[in-house]
């Protein structure tokens, strides 16, 4: 699934971000993406989602899982169900 963002970035100027607009863009945009390169990840990886994160939609990381998960890569997602991953959590 295509991400039809940027969600949080509204009203920024679109070349210093990236224009998912244009195929020019979208190419621009894949090249730097952790994506495009999940194959080359070489140590497991802590994921931590915060369900309700308004910079970090809930199906970014699950791509970037599943990617992983696909090449056999090891990785751990923890999912915050209650706002963002670092409002969750608990100070003593």
């Amino acid at each position: 699934a295509r991400n039809e963002g940027p969600y949080f970035l509204r009203g920024h100027p679109r070349p210093r971000v990236g224009d998912n607009s244009t195929e020019e863009g979208r190419i621009f945009l894949a090249e730097r993406s952790p994506l495009t390169f999940a194959d080359r990840i070489a140590r497991p990886l802590l994921i931590a989602q915060g369900a309700n994160d308004p910079r970090v939609k809930l199906s970014e990381s699950d791509q970037i899982v599943e990617a992983m998960t696909s090449q056999s890569i090891p990785v751990t997602y923890v999912l915050f169900m209650r706002g963002t991953a670092s409002a969750d959590r608990r100070t003593t």
